[in-house]
C-alpha cells in the first residue's frame, strides 16, 4: 500500500511541476474582497519591540520577503497588527 501511495504523489508531482517547485509562490490576476461586519472601524496597534539580538535577522528577513514579493512596504494604513518574531532551534527566525 504505502508504494501505491507514493506512486500517486510522484504522479501528481510530475503532472503539476510549477505547484511544486521550489522557493515561494504566488497567485497574480486575483482580486481578494474581505468582507467586514457593518461599522467595523479600523484598528491601529502599535508595534512590539524586537529583541536587540534580533534586530539584524529581522531586517534581513523582512528584505527578503520585500524582494520576493511576499510582502510590500507601505507609509501608511488604517489597519496595523505588530509582528512576533520567533526564534527557530536552527537559529533562523519566524515572522508572525
Amino acid at each position: 500500500m504505502p508504494q501505491t501511495r507514493a506512486l500517486k504523489i510522484n504522479e501528481i508531482i510530475a503532472a503539476h511541476p510549477s505547484v511544486f517547485k521550489e522557493g515561494i509562490g504566488t497567485i497574480k490576476h486575483v482580486t481578494a474582497n474581505i468582507m467586514l461586519k457593518p461599522h467595523s472601524n479600523p484598528i491601529f496597534h502599535k508595534p512590539r519591540s524586537v529583541p536587540y539580538a534580533l534586530k539584524d535577522k529581522v531586517d534581513q528577513e523582512l528584505h527578503r520577503l520585500a524582494f520576493n514579493g511576499v510582502i510590500v512596504k507601505v507609509e501608511r494604513s488604517k489597519w496595523a497588527a505588530p509582528i512576533v518574531v520567533v526564534p527557530k532551534a536552527n537559529g533562523s527566525i519566524r515572522i508572525c
